[in-house]
């Protein structure tokens, strides 16, 4: 007698082990979230830290492209059949605008880094005054008690914290920094080699970003006819014709924004600056790069820089850090009235409502730099909207209209 095995049966129980090893694995995910998802933040961590020369390289590749393909453009208009040599004449528009980079660069940290060291050694000279008048300060306001009473103490443990922090702690902290044992640093010979090691890390990445974004500029074209090739063959024309439209709408309106981000940034810096120079601020230089750093995050930026500078200034002086603080208000005016919209605000197309909606969401959501790119990504969702909108309208009209 054959033993005759019931194949629909089995596939039954089949299923349900499967299902019951799928709810066992969700469950065991859910009993141990956090650990799994610190292992997962971990992995992705250490591969962006791996890939992070390679990331950098992108991203000079695509803010440089442009530029080059001006430059190339210009070789090809004024020199007679330049355009037989098309890859020479690549490399030299890339070595070009590489090195108008660089000057514009060492220019930029010429006529600040000087400044700012100095107002920042002249801060650090004075933050033990600093502290011991915001020490006192808060021992006054404990002693008089109220509602603020537990934040005040807080804050007076953090201040005695740093007040007793030794050249020896702040030297672990830097060693700790460059991911050396701070228990190792014993001599100036180990924090040498630290050093050492943190520099030749960064020449050896600055090498990878240059020739990364070097080949990418070089083989654009061709990268790109690969990536156009691959997404032919696997989607369909439709798939296909809106992927392609997309990416060049976000293209256009991330380059914009982000590039006109930097230069308004930086003009609002210098605006900040002066004003510092005439009110008699002292650490000018410092406060201006903090504000220019601050403000790519819109409508908020100009005005989180500032808060270091009027502290600092009140400490000293609480007159000059009302005027720093109309100041700094004028200039946040300036730029969210008038330099953002007719820079920005013709690249993105929204209106002040939707700008800052867009910015409380995208900082809500995702922090600082979710705050930084919340315009532009507001910006395409909104092409995209009226894209899908106007093709509706369209439709329904065709539908709607009688046939003759």
């Amino acid at each position: 007698m054959k033993f005759k095995i019931d194949m629909e049966l089995v596939k039954k129980y089949s299923y349900f082990l499967v299902g019951a090893l799928i709810l066992l694995l969700i469950y065991k995910l859910l009993d141990n979230f956090a650990v799994v998802t610190g292992t997962i933040v971990g992995v992705i961590t250490g591969i962006l830290e791996v890939l992070m020369p390679i990331l950098a390289g992108v991203v000079l590749a695509y803010l440089l492209f442009r530029p080059m393909r001006g430059i190339e453009k210009f070789v090809f208009k004024t020199i007679p059949k330049s355009q037989n040599r098309e890859r020479t004449i690549r490399l030299i528009s890339i070595l070009i605008v590489y090195v108008i980079t660089i000057i514009l660069i060492v220019l930029f940290f010429y006529a600040t880094i000087p400044s700012v060291i100095e107002s920042l050694t002249g801060l650090i000279a004075q933050t033990p005054e600093y502290l011991t008048i915001i020490d006192n300060y808060l021992g006054e306001s404990l002693a008089k008690g109220g509602a603020a009473k537990d934040i005040l103490t807080e804050l007076k443990v953090a201040i005695d914290s740093l007040q007793n922090m030794t050249a020896m702690d702040l030297l672990n902290q830097i060693t700790s920094y460059f991911g050396a044992n701070p228990d190792s640093i014993k001599n100036i010979g180990n924090f040498a080699f630290v050093f050492l090691k943190g520099t030749i890390g960064f020449v050896i990445s600055f090498f990878i970003v240059f020739f990364v974004g070097l080949y990418l500029m070089l083989d654009k074209e061709k990268i790109s006819d690969q990536v156009d090739r691959f997404a032919k063959a696997v989607l369909n024309r439709t798939l296909y014709n809106g992927s392609h439209w997309a990416i060049l709408t976000i293209d256009e309106i991330f380059y914009k924004y982000f590039t006109g981000k930097i230069l308004t940034s930086m003009l609002i810096g210098f605006l900040f600056y002066l004003g510092l120079l005439v009110i008699g601020v002292e650490y000018a230089p410092l406060f201006g790069v903090i504000v220019a750093i601050t403000n790519v995050i819109p409508y908020f930026g100009p005005i989180i820089g500032a808060v270091p500078a009027v502290i600092i200034t009140f400490i000293d002086e609480p007159v000059k850090a009302l005027w720093v603080g109309i100041w700094i208000l004028v200039v946040q005016q300036f730029d969210g009235n008038v330099l953002a919209p007719n820079v920005l605000g013709k690249i993105v197309e929204l209106n002040p409502f939707w700008v800052l909606f867009s910015v409380i969401v995208g900082g809500s959501l995702f922090g600082i730099p979710g705050m930084f790119v919340a315009i532009p990504v507001f910006a395409v969702i909104k092409v995209f909207f009226e894209e899908g909108l106007t093709r509706w309208e369209h439709k329904k009209e065709l539908l709607e209209k009688p046939l003759e």
